[in-house]
């Protein structure tokens, strides 16, 4: 490779000087070398006009102390380019858009990778990744990695469709509009740190086959993670959030926003989705209204997550179905409001605790499995002594719930049990 030093092409890196000619002039020349690196010394390269990077190149500074910034009162996107661009890297960067320009970086993007960069102060998205008014041509296998965005007023990263099979991985954003927009898919969405108060931490426009895991998400103002039908794409299928940490939704409005809202159409129904291993938290605040909610979607399994007590307002899990099966299984504090369901709801296991006050002979468990299990599959135990009574036996089985019955009345003593119930 060839490197192409900013200063040795007239760049001087003041703050003051508009080194955009010079910056351009380096990328041009890099561009006629094989894999040529432009190279950001140390130093803030102002400039008062939008760079064109190109294909087959290396942008590259020193960390933070390598800035391009743009000079106040210019109104343009950093980067920018009309062109299809393939095999970019830029790296160890920070673009600073002085709280003056529309977007950090604006291009179409096919096998590239942006690293390590420090993007804030843009009136407009941090990133903005192939906008089809540039090219419709569907691009393959970009890279948004170890990049911390800040202070942007529009999206922190938005991928429009037909980007796919890409990465998102490991950022720190905080936006005020979206923290992470996609259209299309497949993508992975893995380790990023999702804040700043924006409307949402992440809004996935339609699309397959995307992965959502190891995320913290905080401080939405609607809903957290929000996933919907979209129009051009006939299936919303392969969708997987798990291992997440959520809190502290609705923010701007009580009650009325979800931590996970996955909606689709009555006519199209997405499907094959999981929700798994997250917790759901609240800390202060307004409260959300479901941690998850889902409708018209088929095939869903919501399992084995954890949920705070005071992170909803009516219950942890809303659903309203209108086609296949829904599994549940495994949540803490499973309490299931179900709404407007034209499909079974499957929960495999739920277990918890009961007590017979001592002057009474039974007491009703909710057990919310959605079907009946027989009574060879719910098992009860008694956690102490019960008093008085000398049997205990359960009844009135159906698909909600079933009575504990013991005798006698246990006396002064409360009989205490432990359930379990399943399905099999």
């Amino acid at each position: 490779s060839y490197i192409y030093n900013v200063k040795n092409y007239g760049a001087v890196g003041d703050g003051i000087t508009d080194d955009a000619a010079a910056i351009q002039a380096a990328i041009d020349a890099a561009e006629k070398a094989p894999w040529g690196i432009v190279m950001f010394p140390s130093g803030t390269y102002s400039i008062r006009s939008a760079l064109k990077p190109v294909s087959f190149i290396t942008m590259m500074g020193v960390g933070i102390g390598s800035k391009i910034l743009q000079a106040a009162g210019n109104n343009f996107n950093m980067l920018e380019s009309k062109d299809r661009i393939y095999h970019l890297t830029i790296t160890n960067l920070r673009l600073d858009g002085n709280h003056a320009g529309k977007t950090g970086i604006n291009l179409w993007l096919d096998h590239s990778i942006l690293d390590h960069l420090f993007i804030e102060n843009f009136a407009g998205d941090g990133i903005n990744m192939n906008d089809p008014k540039i090219s419709d041509t569907l691009a393959f296998l970009n890279v948004i990695r170890y990049c911390h965005i800040g202070e942007v007023d529009g999206k922190g990263i938005y991928i429009h469709y037909p980007c796919t099979d890409s990465w998102i991985i490991y950022n720190n954003i905080g936006s005020k509009n979206t923290d992470i927009y996609t259209e299309g898919g497949p993508f992975r969405v893995i380790g990023n740190h999702l804040d700043g108060s924006p409307l949402y931490n992440y809004y996935n426009a339609g699309g397959q086959d995307t992965i959502f895991t190891d995320n913290i998400c905080e401080n939405a103002s609607l809903h957290s993670i929000y996933m919907v039908h979209n129009p051009w794409d006939k299936f919303e299928e392969g969708w997987c959030i798990t291992n997440n940490i959520i809190r502290n939704g609705s923010r701007g409005t009580n009650l009325t926003y979800d931590f996970v809202h996955l909606e689709g159409i009555s006519s199209i129904a997405g499907g094959f989705v999981t929700i798994s291993n997250n917790v759901f938290n609240y800390t202060s605040g307004n409260h959300t209204r479901y941690a998850i909610y889902v409708k018209h979607f088929n095939n869903v399994i919501i399992a084995n997550n954890c949920f705070n007590s005071d992170s909803y307002a009516q219950s942890p899990v809303g659903l309203d179905i209108g086609t296949n099966k829904i599994r549940l299984s495994g949540n803490t504090n499973n309490q299931y409001s179900l709404l407007n369901n034209a499909a079974p709801i499957i929960n495999g296991t739920n277990s918890g605790s009961a007590t017979i006050s001592g002057g009474s002979t039974s007491t009703i468990v909710m057990h919310r499995l959605g079907e009946t299990p027989s009574a060879s599959n719910i098992i009860i135990s008694p956690l102490n002594n019960l008093g008085n009574a000398t049997k205990y036996w359960v009844s009135n089985i159906n698909n909600m719930s079933f009575a504990i019955n013991v005798n006698v009345a246990p006396g002064k003593t409360a009989a205490k049990f432990v359930w379990q119930a399943k399905i099999e």
